[in-house]
Order: C-alpha cells, then sequence, then structure tokens
C-alpha cells in the first residue's frame, strides 16, 4: 500500500475500536488512587518556666530527706552514778537585820560581821549522762548535794567554841554542759550549775547582861557557777575524776532568840574556787 491508503485505514481501525469494548484511560475510568492521611500535628512544646525559690527549696529538703545519712560514730556513752566530795569556800560576809526584844543588849539595826574562819565541804551524790561523738557532745545531770562550814564571828569572842558556829545547805543541783572524749577512756565535762535548796545557820544573840547567846537560824539558799572535770574510765564500769568548780551563793535565813525575844534575818553570801573528788558506776 501506498501512503495515500494506509492513512484512511488507520482511521477506520482507530473509529472501529470503540464498538469492540476497548476504552482508553480517561478521567473518568483512570485508576483510583489510595487515600493518605494527613500527618498528625506536631505536639506545641510547654514554655520552659524557672521554679519557684519555695519549689527549689521544697526540691532540695527532699532530695536532703533521701540521701542516706552517716551517723558519726559515738566515742563514748556516758551513763554514770557519781559520788563527790571536795572543798568549797566558805561564807565571805554574814549580815545580821537584827531586830532588838525586851531583854536584848544589842539595838536594832543592820551590823555586817567579819569571819575569821572560812571554808568548809561537800557531799554530792548524783546522776549524769551524754553521748560524746567526734566533736563532741550535750551532756546533763542532776544529783543532791550537802555543804557544811565551820565558822567564827570575831564580835563574839565570849561565846564558848565560837569556832563551832555553823553554817550548811542542802539541796538538788542541775548541771547541763559539753563533753568531749579523748578517746575510749578519758573524758573532759564543762559548764554551768544550779543549786537550791535548804540552809541552817548557828548564830548569836547578846541578851540583857551583854551575854552572847547561840540561836538556831533557818531559810533558803540559791547558788550558781561553773565546773570543768576531767575523767578516767578505769576498768570497764569504774570512773574516777577531778573536778573544778567556782560559784556563789546567797542565803536568807532567819532566827528567833527566845533569850532577849530579839530576830535575826541574816543574809549569807560565799564566791570562790572549790574542788572535789569524784568516783563513778558507769552502765
Amino acid at each position: 500500500m501506498n501512503r495515500r491508503t494506509i492513512a484512511p485505514a488507520l482511521l477506520v481501525i482507530a473509529l472501529a475500536l470503540p464498538g469492540f469494548g476497548v476504552e482508553g484511560d480517561t478521567p473518568d475510568n483512570a485508576p483510583a488512587t489510595e487515600a493518605t492521611a494527613p500527618a498528625p500535628a506536631a505536639p506545641e512544646e510547654a514554655p520552659v518556666t524557672e521554679p519557684s525559690p519555695v519549689a527549689a527549696r521544697r526540691a532540695a529538703r527532699a532530695k536532703r530527706e533521701r540521701a542516706p545519712r552517716v551517723e558519726e560514730s559515738v566515742r563514748m556513752r556516758i551513763l554514770d552514778i557519781r559520788l563527790a566530795v571536795g572543798g568549797t569556800p566558805g561564807p565571805s560576809r554574814v549580815r545580821d537585820d537584827y531586830e532588838a526584844g525586851s531583854g536584848s543588849s544589842l539595838p536594832t539595826g543592820g551590823y555586817d560581821y567579819g569571819l575569821k574562819k572560812q571554808g568548809g565541804g561537800f557531799l554530792q551524790v548524783g546522776f549524769m549522762s551524754g553521748k560524746l561523738r567526734d566533736h563532741g557532745g550535750l551532756i546533763w545531770g542532776v544529783g543532791l548535794r550537802s555543804s557544811g562550814y565551820r565558822i567564827d564571828v570575831e564580835a563574839t569572842p565570849t561565846i564558848d567554841r565560837t569556832q563551832d558556829l555553823s553554817y550548811s545547805t542542802f539541796g538538788p543541783i542541775a548541771t547541763i554542759g559539753y563533753g568531749y572524749a579523748f578517746g575510749e577512756h578519758f573524758h573532759v565535762e564543762a559548764g554551768p550549775y544550779l543549786s537550791v535548796g535548804a540552809a541552817r545557820a548557828d548564830w548569836f544573840d547578846r541578851d540583857a547582861t551583854s551575854t552572847y547567846r547561840e540561836a538556831t537560824a533557818d531559810g533558803a539558799f540559791a547558788q550558781a557557777g561553773v565546773r570543768l572535770g576531767g575523767y578516767f574510765t578505769i576498768v570497764r564500769h569504774l570512773v574516777l575524776g577531778l573536778g573544778l568548780e567556782y560559784g556563789s551563793s546567797i542565803a536568807v535565813l532567819e532566827a528567833d532568840h527566845s533569850a532577849s525575844s530579839g530576830k535575826s534575818k541574816l543574809t549569807v553570801r560565799t564566791h570562790g574556787l572549790g574542788a572535789g573528788l569524784e568516783v563513778g558506776f558507769r552502765f
């Protein structure tokens, strides 16, 4: 065939193909494409805010509470019963506010008396407790204390055995302070102490014949001071110690003089350095 006959033939074939069920791809019968889901939106990031000071402190405290605690080692446990005996300064001043009676040869007034002899002793029993760690520790104790003094009043030369005029105190004593252990067998203690209780004194009056008569005065006292002591643990339960103290006390006592019907109100003061030996049992 020549080109003139081929072209009409191709046109006829093209027109005849739809009749035989052969269709070309059109937009209506184009293969469907699968629908794709839209990509999820990215979550919005929360704004970063600085924690408040209160929240920061709470977080720090919670962190400390969760952290394991490191306990310091206990170098020494003190749980003692102790007995102490020693010497203390006697009254440094005695004032007598005297009220004369019908048979008195002394006028009413206040009298300050000098003392020839001063000094006395004490006996004390008590309990002491504490835990001494690497840096030391708190100690405390309570007990009972009795003190006695012999005094000689310069103004009473005619009283027989005036050196036997006495002044005594009795009452509870308490102390609190700091202790430090130098190893397992020696430690020191330091701190204030306070004692209050009853006081008694032998005193005198001068009757109408100018004869000195003795009488008994009763009242109360208070004492405060500081103490320092060193203690050795000799064996497991035996404790020996030496203590020093410096304190002051005041007592107010009253005496009725039967011979003259007079009355004395005494003010007794002491102050100074004392020392004592101690022995104890450690539980």
